[in-house]
């Protein structure tokens, strides 16, 4: 026969193991629900969000994309020359870049890991543009020997 205190220990280890269950179940759930977003968000709709279409002649273009804390997506792509990316930054309304000026002074954890993210150039443009809604960043890189990269990072608020 079980006394008073065995049924109380039994209930309290029953509820310990049903919040632990609650926490992981949750836990994972959001963690899924990261995966899948990211999953689904395309080069295409960062375009789509941002009301523009890459410039004609874009090259080598690299896209990532975040979903967690909130979305923030990386986008990258070389042209033949900086004047094609003038109608892309008057679509995404996004600030033209001035030289001097480099919204990425070093990487964050998450853009080390990206080969590809390399906007340390000795030859570049940069501009800082909040609409309130999104920030976005961009650098156009002509320390190559031909043509320039551009590098775009957009994130919402």
């Amino acid at each position: 026969m079980k006394t008073r205190w065995q049924w109380v220990t039994q209930i309290q280890n029953r509820k310990r193991f049903f919040i632990t269950a609650v926490l992981l179940l949750a836990a994972t759930g959001a963690a899924l629900m990261g995966v899948l977003a990211n999953r689904n968000f395309t080069v295409d709709h960062a375009l789509k969000l941002l009301g523009a279409t890459l410039p004609d002649g874009a090259l080598d273009v690299q896209f990532s994309t975040r979903a967690t804390p909130t979305r923030i997506f990386w986008l990258r792509f070389s042209l033949d020359s900086e004047d094609q990316a003038v109608a892309f930054w008057q679509q995404a309304g996004i600030t033209p870049p001035q030289p001097g000026f480099t919204p990425f002074p070093q990487p964050n954890p998450y853009e080390a890991g990206m080969a590809w993210w390399q906007p340390f150039g000795e030859t570049t443009s940069g501009s800082y543009t909040n609409t309130g809604t999104r920030i976005m960043e961009a650098l156009v890189d002509r320390s190559g020997t031909t043509g320039v990269v551009v590098y775009l990072r957009v994130y919402s608020l």
